[in-house]
């Protein structure tokens, strides 16, 4: 946990981070899409806080469960449930150690499977903790969205999967295509059902830094036409395929 919360300290929970902002409306975009998969009824299962914004998204929600590995999240999280007044439960503990017998209609890992050191063990307690009829939800980085593939053609980086100084001070590990995320749920055992791309990025954060927050919704709305290979991040549902 102490990586965790040494990431969060420096990231999370640092009001300085220039790129914030871009972050923050891609991940609500994101959001929004998420949320035509959720009914009042559901009991969700959110992996990892984070900034906070799937929280601000559902605060009144009545079986939202919230897991955190980082302590000092985990604490901004309660402060934000007593401030929203929100019926959400925040749980503390490492996804790879998390147990419980309730089963969730739905399992959210919205850019989750990046940062994990092993994806398969977590996709495996996934397939635990969802009921019958449950959906996964995830959100990862694409390896071939256009800015990577004009780093690769200006020499930034070697290879598409390459992680930038930027993916190593957030703590991912890896970045994902379509193919290798369907792969990875399909050796899983899981069903891909939906799936989209989100954002239009041809430049990085760092060359973005100048452009209103109007230019990066509308990049954002872009990408709604275009084929999920073409995004900057990959959304996908998925169901046990039993």
């Amino acid at each position: 946990m102490l990586k965790l919360d040494e990431i969060a300290e420096n990231y999370h929970l640092n009001s300085n981070i220039p790129d914030m902002y871009i972050e923050n409306i891609c991940q609500k975009f994101e959001f929004n899409w998420i949320k035509s998969f959720i009914s009042e009824s559901h009991h969700i299962l959110d992996l990892g806080y984070g900034d906070g914004l799937f929280l601000d998204f559902l605060p009144k929600h009545n079986n939202l469960t919230i897991l955190e590995g980082s302590k000092k999240l985990f604490e901004k999280a309660n402060e934000e449930v007593r401030k929203l007044a929100s019926n959400a439960k925040i749980v503390l503990s490492l996804f790879e150690e998390f147990e419980t017998e309730q089963k969730f209609d739905l399992v959210i890992a919205s850019h989750v499977l990046e940062h994990v050191e092993n994806p398969t063990i977590l996709l495996q307690k996934v397939r635990k903790w969802l009921s019958p009829n449950g959906k996964l939800i995830v959100v990862v980085p694409n390896s071939e969205s256009f800015h990577r593939k004009l780093g690769v053609i200006l020499k930034l980086q070697n290879k598409l999967d390459d992680l930038s100084p930027r993916d190593l001070a957030v703590g991912h590990l890896r970045v994902f295509n379509c193919d290798s995320l369907k792969h990875l749920l399909d050796l899983n055992g899981f069903q891909v059902t939906h799936e989209r791309g989100f954002f239009l990025k041809v430049l990085s954060n760092a060359q973005m830094l100048n452009l209103d927050s109007k230019v990066i919704h509308g990049l954002c709305e872009l990408s709604t036409d275009l084929p999920v290979q073409f995004g900057a991040n990959i959304g996908m549902v998925a169901v046990k395929n039993d």
